[in-house]
């Protein structure tokens, strides 16, 4: 398996909408670029609005990227949503099932 996922400039771009005025773009993520491999574990941090939530979104398809590509497992979620589906769910199933998961993840101190 070569990555688990990777993001290739990756923009998302929101539009305000109001009964009052024109349509006004609102940057959600910009030139976001990165690959996630087996076996790296990965943080999201950052400054509310920084993007973190909608980096999630995209890479789980619940939002579409304005610009740039997505992929998860090599393949695209938003045209192979089954097989993207059925590898993340085994990949997630491995991972949370291996001992090395849970030992790294319970605090010392419980």
């Amino acid at each position: 398996m070569g990555t688990v996922s990777s993001f290739a400039n990756v923009e998302k771009i929101y539009r305000s909408t109001s009964w009052f005025s024109k349509s006004e773009a609102i940057g959600g993520v910009q030139d976001l670029n990165f690959e996630i491999h087996p076996g790296e574990r990965v943080a999201l941090i950052g400054p509310n609005g920084s993007g973190k939530s909608t980096t999630i979104k995209l890479m789980t398809r619940i939002i579409q990227p304005s610009k740039g590509k997505v992929s998860l497992f090599g393949m695209n979620p938003a045209k192979e949503r089954k097989e993207c589906t059925k590898d993340m769910k085994s990949f997630l199933d491995k991972e949370a099932t291996s001992t090395s998961f849970f030992h790294q993840q319970i605090p010392r101190d419980c």
